[in-house]
């Protein structure tokens, strides 16, 4: 709500903001889910909706004029990916308490080891452009 009216204030009548992130919506694109059991409730308590992300805006004084959710790759592949996320650098994956994650990691490594080396790996990713009244 603060973010959406903050973008408001600054922009002018008819002008646009272009948002790009993840929503509630496509947790299942989330390539970890398996490998750590709780990252899903995680993910949803810190993710909106597109419908309350339209909504904020919309509240704030915008209207959405287009989306388009597109795949968006996190590593070229699987041995990549683990190697990233032994790093705990994800927002998500460093909210998990240590055991679980080291066990996921180890999970993720071990599946990484006889998977497909041009097998990319991602999640999908919204963007949204919005148009100020």
């Amino acid at each position: 709500d603060k973010a959406a009216r903050e973008i408001h204030r600054v922009l002018r009548p008819g002008a646009h903001a272009f948002i790009r992130n993840t929503v509630s919506d496509e947790i299942s694109s989330y390539p970890y889910l398996k490998f750590f059991p709780s990252i899903r409730a995680i993910i949803a308590h810190s993710l909106h909706s597109r419908a309350e992300q339209d909504a904020r805006h919309t509240a704030a004084g915008f209207h959405r004029t287009a989306r388009q959710t597109d795949w968006h790759e996190m590593a070229a592949n699987w041995q990549d990916f683990a190697t990233k996320m032994a790093l705990r650098a994800d927002n998500f994956v460093a909210r998990l308490d240590n055991d679980e994650f080291n066990e996921g990691l180890r999970q993720i490594e071990t599946y990484a080891q006889s998977a497909p080396t041009d097998e990319a790996v991602g999640l999908n990713v919204d963007m949204v452009l919005y148009k100020r009244d």
